[in-house]
């Protein structure tokens, strides 16, 4: 029940492609990145661990791209 209120969800339906959020608002934000960045210099900046990133990010390499979209949590669980 708390990601269909999280998501502002009517019904347990969703579908293929649409965007879920699967933390509560305000423990998360979207990092965007950008062309020469690294997996390790994006931790650095939001002072949390390169495992952490992959986790919350369900990266199974240390691999990212320009425009990629990077969950970030707040209180770095």
């Amino acid at each position: 029940p708390e990601i269909r209120e999280w998501n502002s969800l009517s019904s347990n339906r969703i579908y293929a492609g649409q965007r879920l959020r699967l933390y509560p608002p305000g423990n998360t934000r979207m990092h965007t990145v950008k062309q020469g960045q690294t997996l390790s210099g994006i931790a650095r900046r939001y002072g949390v661990s390169v495992f952490k990133l992959r986790r919350w990010n369900g990266l199974t390499t240390s691999m990212i791209y320009p425009g990629q979209e990077l969950v970030i949590q707040k209180n770095n669980n």
